[in-house]
């Protein structure tokens, strides 16, 4: 009866052990699902726009099959770039804090802007057709987010009208996990 009690503790400690190590990996396999959902489709790819006054963003590349069309998505911080008491409370500091003006200086809006929210993070995104010297029209969705005295600009283009499904791709990858993270370990103005 002694050898049994001393080993009924052990007996009960290996099978918690065994239980947690099989739901933990579980859970974390259901994370890592869910985080790979969330960018599903959306290559990393090179910052393809020259130096200029705002440090390089990140930029991704999503294609027809995962996303509906071809896509590009480029995201960046412009620290203390932004009205500090206002945010980007309308369309007008969408045009003026916003990254259009990398992809061409001759851009026109398609429609009003509309509020968009990142966890706290609140901007106004706006959709714009944009010409291109020697090119096809391209259309963007010119985003600006407002954290404190700091933008953060992202725009979204293809070479046709985005689509519902690139659209909400798009906008999937902006809240993901991934750039959520990379956003908090921005340094703020």
């Amino acid at each position: 009866m002694g050898r049994l009690t001393k080993a009924f503790p052990g007996a009960i400690l290996l099978a918690l052990a065994a239980a947690l190590i099989f739901y933990g990996l579980g859970l974390m396999a259901t994370l890592s699902a869910d985080r790979d959902s969330e960018t599903s489709g959306w290559s990393a790819v090179s910052w393809p726009f020259p130096v200029d006054a705002w440090p390089q963003g990140r930029a991704f590349h999503c294609g027809s099959e995962e996303c509906g069309m071809e896509v590009d998505f480029y995201i960046r911080p412009k620290i203390g770039f932004c009205d500090c008491y206002r945010g980007v409370s309308d369309d007008d500091e969408i045009d003026r804090v916003g990254d259009l003006v990398v992809l061409s200086e001759r851009y026109a809006p398609l429609a009003p802007g509309t509020v968009v929210k990142l966890g706290n993070i609140q901007g106004r995104a706006r959709h714009f057709a944009v010409y291109v010297p020697g090119q096809t029209k391209r259309y963007a969705i010119g985003i600006a987010l407002s954290r404190q005295c700091d933008a953060i600009v992202a725009t979204v283009v293809g070479d046709s009208p985005l689509s519902g499904r690139a659209e909400e791709s798009a906008f999937k990858l902006l809240n993901s996990q991934e750039i959520r993270h990379w956003i908090e370990e921005i340094p703020q103005s």
